[in-house]
């Protein structure tokens, strides 16, 4: 609920952070995103973008089942989600990115299963593929700009999902 500034040595508090439980927490430049439940952990989770300039916290996910660690990276953020399935539980799930910039979301996705997204790095989305086990998961990489998702700027594109899961 706090952040510390290395560089100014400042400890600010995040007041958004305040009313629900947080975990999964992921740091990109002034932002933030973290995941959390009402109380405890325990689903339906939310998740939040917020923005260390302006002090603002914007809602991406309320009521959802899936969501974990939403990864942060050039202005995109990338999160599993059970609004598509209509499910009560982790999986199976869809893989969604948020551009901060353009405020436009996607599902990137081509159906719902088992992936789930773990990292973003410019042009390349990590996901898992959740193989039931907490300790054994197989890794898969897209390159979201080959796909159509992003553009050269890393912009998203919109449109529907395209990666095919296992």
């Amino acid at each position: 609920r706090f952040v510390y500034d290395l560089a100014t040595g400042d400890t600010t508090e995040v007041e958004a952070s305040r009313e629900k439980w947080q975990d999964w927490i992921s740091v990109w430049e002034d932002y933030l995103t973290w995941s959390g439940a009402e109380g405890d952990l325990v689903p339906p989770y939310h998740l939040v973008l917020y923005d260390m300039r302006t002090e603002t916290a914007e809602l991406l996910l309320e009521g959802d089942h899936a969501v974990g660690i939403a990864p942060i990276q050039a202005g995109i953020v990338a999160y599993s989600t059970s609004k598509y399935s209509g499910t009560y539980a982790r999986a199976p799930s869809d893989i969604e990115l948020y551009d901060v910039a353009s405020g436009i979301s996607r599902r990137v996705t081509a159906h719902t299963g088992m992936l789930r997204a773990a990292r973003i790095v410019r042009p390349y989305l990590l996901m898992t593929y959740d193989l039931g086990s907490a300790l054994r998961d197989d890794l898969y990489v897209a390159n979201l700009e080959m796909l159509g998702v992003l553009d050269s700027s890393g912009r998203l594109i919109p449109g529907e999902g395209v990666i095919l899961q296992p």
